[in-house]
């Protein structure tokens, strides 16, 4: 039976004993970039934020995190989410939102995103990739590791 992170694809076991998902699941890497990247370090300086709305999220929207690093201008995450549940662009839309509210402001806007009532926080789209087997799971569980040695 495939494994990710240690975890099977079908069944998962929190670490307080209670299953997560007992059927297939929907593994999904993510990369998920702030707008201005260079020398912003947003997301570490409001760590304990990012934290808040991730709790939040994942309390009206189950999912599990297999592996996470956050830096200081972008994040990396692996999640598995049920298939009958695997909209994970809700989850950042709101993650995003959130975190947004949270922080205060002073981010340049520009007028596109003034028109549209957004914060200059994120970038609009973001990278995901839906995990095939073990070995896809390998490079991508490695690759965040390996960015963070680079710092």
């Amino acid at each position: 039976m495939p494994t990710l992170g240690g975890a099977s694809f079908e069944y998962q076991t929190r670490h307080d004993g209670i299953p997560t998902f007992l059927h297939a699941k929907c593994h999904v890497v993510f990369t998920v970039n702030v707008a201005e990247r260079n020398n912003n370090h947003l997301l570490i300086e409001n760590i304990d934020e990012l934290r808040k709305a991730f709790r939040h999220v994942k309390q009206c929207k189950p999912f599990c995190v297999e592996a996470f690093v956050i830096l200081p201008d972008h994040l990396h995450g692996i999640w598995t989410l049920r298939p009958s549940d695997a909209d994970f662009s809700l989850r950042w839309n709101m993650l995003k939102g959130i975190f947004s509210r949270a922080i205060d402001r002073g981010e340049r806007i520009s007028k596109s995103r003034q028109n549209r009532r957004e914060r200059g926080i994120w970038q609009r789209k973001f990278w995901a990739h839906s995990i095939q087997d073990q070995d896809d799971c390998n490079r991508y569980v490695d690759y965040p590791l390996c960015e963070t040695r680079r710092l």
